[in-house]
Order: structure tokens, then sequence, then C-alpha cells
């Protein structure tokens, strides 16, 4: 599990009690996901530059976990293995008995068991150390496409819920990513069933997949995925969810933000031979395009559809 420490028009000032002159407080912003979050330089990292660039004092924190949807950071929250990840136990389960191994399964069943009851309360524990949050960035994984048997709607409620709990006046943001494979028609179904979550708990629709999908039918040329086979956010596909992010955010335009962020990253960590520094320092007329892409897709759908 992974931690640390809508719009936007006004910042809130926090005042002196003296005649000086008023402080600054930095926006707070939750993000909670997956791998789609904080890979590729982490979107947390990414939204707080274009939010600084913008004149805005930001502070963010982020609880991830690779794969992970929000019935599983639930589950893990209440000291249980997450759902798909019990799933695959038990096939693993089925197979070693198939050829007498289960004795081994069993015992890595346990340690499964005793590693997720040690995590119980984390997401509790996440949610009330920043608050009070200013927003939150919700990316719910797997379930868009299918939300009823990935257990999404009661999930993203009981969620919101939590938030809202310690933070009654957030802004909640659904970052609805991209269907894969990329090359299916799935994606008008995906955003359908997410923007209807949005309505029903009160959240900004970000239409990252939406985004996403027309920036690689068009610019197959850039970095949009790892790979045709690893649907994972490459340099240029995180420049686009964070401009589509800050949209969601701010309701305003990201044309005209940097090209050039901080943020690096690097691949291939473990294998010198190809490890490599990935850096945000994107051509111009790419982080135009980009910028332009997510605009139009926030203008086009999700201002409509958001509350």
């Amino acid at each position: 599990m992974r931690q640390s420490g809508g719009v936007l028009a006004l910042l809130p000032l926090l005042f002196c009690a003296s005649s000086g002159p008023p402080i600054e407080r930095p926006l707070h912003i939750l993000f909670l996901g997956n791998s789609y979050t904080a890979s590729a330089g982490g979107q947390p990292n990414l939204v707080a530059e274009l939010l600084t660039a913008s004149g805005r004092s930001v502070k963010t924190s982020e609880f991830t976990a690779g794969g992970e949807t929000l019935r599983g950071h639930l589950a893990t929250n209440r000291g249980e293995v997450p759902p798909w990840r019990a799933a695959e136990t038990r096939k693993r389960a089925r197979a070693a008995a198939a050829t007498g191994r289960s004795g081994s399964l069993d015992r890595a069943r346990d340690a499964q068991t005793l590693e997720f009851a040690a995590q119980a309360g984390q997401l509790d524990a996440a949610v009330e150390a920043g608050a009070p949050w200013n927003y939150a960035v919700l990316q719910p994984g797997k379930g868009l496409l299918a939300p009823d048997a990935y257990g999404l709607p009661g999930a993203l409620a009981e969620v919101a819920t939590r938030i809202r709990t310690t933070s009654p006046d957030a802004t909640l943001v659904l970052y609805a990513a991209w269907a894969d494979p990329l090359d299916g028609d799935d994606q008008p179904h995906v955003d359908t069933g997410a923007r209807k979550l949005a309505r029903d708990n009160t959240l900004v629709f970000a239409p990252v997949g939406t985004a996403m999908h027309r920036a690689w039918a068009e610019r197959p040329d850039l970095d949009l995925f790892v790979d045709p086979g690893d649907p994972h956010p490459g340099r240029d596909g995180a420049y686009l969810i964070a401009c589509v992010l800050f949209a969601a955010l701010t309701g305003e335009s990201p044309v005209g933000l940097p090209s050039h962020l901080d943020t690096t990253y690097v691949v291939f960590p473990n294998l010198e031979r190809l490890r490599r520094t990935i850096t945000f320092d994107l051509p111009t007329e790419d982080a135009r395009y980009l910028q332009k892409v997510a605009w139009s897709a926030y203008g086009g759908t999700a201002q409509q559809e958001s509350p």
C-alpha cells in the first residue's frame, strides 16, 4: 500500500489574528486508486505541478495499491483479503490440489491472510490524517465496464461517505479511466456507466478514458501507453491524464500550461541494461495538442454530466 503525504476558483485563506496580510493555506487533495494513479511519475505530483503553475498552493496525498479496486481498498481496510486477490489464491489452490501441492498453498494463503489483517484501518487513517480535504480524486480500477459485477456502486458510495464524514465540504472527482483493450469499442459503455456513478454520488466526472482513446487514435506516435500490450500510461499519457484532472478540479482550460514539469520517473529500475529516467520535457506542440484534447474531452462531456 502506497501512501504519501472543482472548482478551484477561490483559494481558501487563513487569516491571522493580527492586522498582517492573510496567509494562504494549501489546497489538500487526496488521490485514491491503483497504478493508473501512481505510475509514470504519479498523478499527485503531476497535477500538483500544473496547479502550482496556475498560481495555486497545493498539498497532495495518495493512497494507492497496484491493481486494486475501491472494493478491494475497503476490504483491506477491514483487514480482509481483497476479492480479486482471494479469487487468484483459490485458483492457485485448485491447481495445486490437482498436483498434490496443496500444503504449500495453504501456507501461502495463511500468510496472505495475516498480511492483509495487518493493514486493517489504513484507509480510514489516511482519510482522517489529511482532513479536511478540499478535493478527492477517486480512481475505481476495474469495474467501470461492469460496475455491478465488481461491487462498484456500493464501494464508491461508501468511500465517498467516508471522505465526506471528515470533509463535508470536499469536492469529489471520479477519474474514469480507459477501456482495455485499447482497440476495442468499450469506451462509450465505460463512460456511460461512469457518468451515472458520478451523478448518483454527486461527483465531478473526469473523462480520462475518452481523452486517452482520442489521442491514441489521432496520435499513435505519442508515448501514451507503456506499449500496446501494457495499458499503463507512458509519459505523454500521464501528462494528458493530469491535464484532464486539472480541468475537472478547476473548471479551467489546461491550454497554455507548462510543457516542462520537474517530475521524473525511472523505467525498468531493476534492469541495468534497460533502465532509464523519464523526464516531462514535452515538445511544445505535443503538450499543446494534449492540453486541447483534455479540455475538449472535459468541456464536451463532463460539464454536461457533472452535478
